[in-house]
């Protein structure tokens, strides 16, 4: 019953927060199969470390031009995606953030205003700026989100009223997300106004979902007592809590919440009536359980890594990724060649993870 009812996530990055405003494709299709196998024990013995770094190097410009060709994708969650991943590179991110700002989908134009705030990309700044007056609450936050943190005037007042005001749980849980990554300890009042709030407009997802973004917000700015609430969720009691569990499980990965180690390897191994959590939250563990210092996940990416569903693929390289180990870039290469652009977005994304700068 889990299994059946628990949502695609396509990745463990923020997109997840504006999921109501990216338009996901429809993905159909297989994984190809051509890629490069896995070298012998004796052949890897062998090989020249030049070579080696030589063929890193190839691989590393393959993923970038993937990135780039698939930052104008026609589905605006790939495009999304890939410039989120290319956000580290600095000369490649110049390049498409302006396309980003002027695109057709709110949701792009939200993460690429996010990534200037987050990289500090203070040259970019003042392109943001026009976006403080864009029509969609994902949009306009985002932008005073990314003024504020590149050292730029800003009213911030559009946040507050968002995060306390707004009829949708999806605005202010994205609201939330970024007044938790402003490092701003004077807008922790702001964030326990909103958690006392009964939101009687809201269905109980939405509502959950919300109070682990507030609750990861205020523990950013150092409420530590908020780390509870975050672990409770990692305990569905129902199918309806599987949502807000795999975002508990990535709010915890990313703080660092090694207490939660245990728990994760738990949801990983549970069987409910004979049956595993659902792969999408075992996956997502995996992930955390790499970002924790634990990265022998990559067997649960090599069960779905073939698997039909694109979605499930692209998460696997995902945790191929988290888990820094270059053993696994054979196996990202044959998933940079998927037929699928999500699955492609994510290998690269990965295989830049793996490699570094």
């Amino acid at each position: 019953m889990m299994q059946r009812n628990m949502q695609n996530r396509a990745s463990a990055s923020k997109l997840a927060v504006l999921a109501g405003c990216v338009l996901l494709g429809g993905c159909q299709g297989t994984a190809t199969t051509s890629g490069t196998d896995t070298p012998s024990t004796a052949e890897k013995e062998t090989v020249d470390p030049g070579s080696t770094a030589l063929r890193d190097s190839i691989l590393r410009e393959k993923a970038i031009l993937t990135l780039m060709r698939l930052s104008e994708d026609e589905f605006a969650s790939v495009r999304a995606n890939a410039i989120e991943a290319l956000s580290h590179e600095s000369s490649r991110a110049v390049e498409v953030l302006p396309k980003a700002f002027a695109d057709e989908n709110e949701g792009v134009r939200a993460v690429g205003a996010m990534i200037v705030g987050q990289q500090r990309l203070v040259g970019l700044a003042e392109q943001v700026r026009p976006l403080v007056n864009d029509p969609s609450p994902y949009v306009k936050s985002a932008a005073i989100f990314a003024l504020m943190r590149c050292g730029k005037t800003a009213n911030p007042t559009p946040l507050s009223d968002l995060l306390l005001d707004s009829p949708d749980g999806r605005v202010r849980s994205h609201v939330a997300y970024l007044i938790g990554e402003m490092e701003d300890r004077s807008a922790v009042p702001l964030l326990r106004d909103a958690a006392r709030q009964r939101w009687k407009n809201l269905s109980g997802a939405q509502s959950k979902l919300l109070e682990l973004q507030i609750a990861e917000a205020l523990y950013k700015l150092g409420v530590q007592e908020q780390i509870e609430s975050i672990r409770a969720a990692l305990y569905p009691a129902r199918a309806a809590d599987l949502e807000a569990t795999a975002l508990a499980v990535q709010i915890v990965g990313n703080v660092n919440d090694q207490v939660s180690t245990r728990q994760l390897i738990h949801l990983i191994d549970h069987r409910e009536q004979g049956m595993p959590y659902p792969p999408e939250i075992r996956l997502a563990c995996a992930s955390a359980l790499a970002k924790l210092g634990q990265p022998q996940g990559g067997y649960v990416a090599d069960e779905f890594a073939d698997n039909e569903n694109p979605i499930l693929r692209g998460q696997a390289a995902i945790v191929y990724g988290d888990t820094h180990k270059d053993e696994f870039l054979p196996k990202l290469e044959i998933l940079l060649a998927d037929r699928q652009p999500v699955v492609q977005v994510s290998a690269a994304a990965a295989i830049l993870k793996l490699l570094g700068n």
